[in-house]
């Protein structure tokens, strides 16, 4: 929740204090009203932005948490760059059965390419997997 913090007297450990924690604003009584409400203007939009931002972490959560088991997996392994063949060396499946996952979960994801996905990612708060490792990252190789 937004906070406008309000001193009698200028302390400037309590409000460096009050900033940290995350006021929007530090007024020094008396406090003149356009000053108090830019503060309150603020921190309302602040606020709007923060819902705003959670809202779209929801809606990206839903949708991932729409997709297969087995298109979450191919859906990481998509975002780390690489190619259908190679997913499905990883994933131990043929080619033809990544594209149908991939094309699955584009469809649900409402992307149409592997930056849109990222970006939905991103726009989640979801931060992409690193590239797979162990033994099979040999799959890399020859793929480059």
């Amino acid at each position: 929740m937004p906070v406008v913090f309000i001193t009698a007297s200028v302390d400037i450990a309590a409000t460096v204090r009050a900033m940290k924690a995350g006021a929007v604003s530090c007024l020094q009584a008396p406090v003149h009203e356009p000053d108090f409400l830019a503060a309150v203007r603020e921190g309302i939009s602040r606020d709007a932005a923060r819902r705003a931002e959670q809202a779209a972490r929801r809606q990206v959560s839903a949708l991932i948490e729409s997709l297969t088991p087995r298109e979450r997996e191919v859906l990481n392994l998509v975002v780390t760059g690489l190619l259908n063949e190679q997913i499905a060396f990883h994933l131990g499946t043929a080619e033809k059965t990544v594209k149908t996952h991939k094309g699955r979960l584009m469809r649900r994801l409402r992307a149409r390419s592997a930056i849109d996905l990222v970006r939905l990612l991103a726009a989640g708060g979801i931060s992409t997997p690193a590239l797979p490792h162990g033994p099979r990252e040999a799959l890399l190789n020859g793929y480059r």
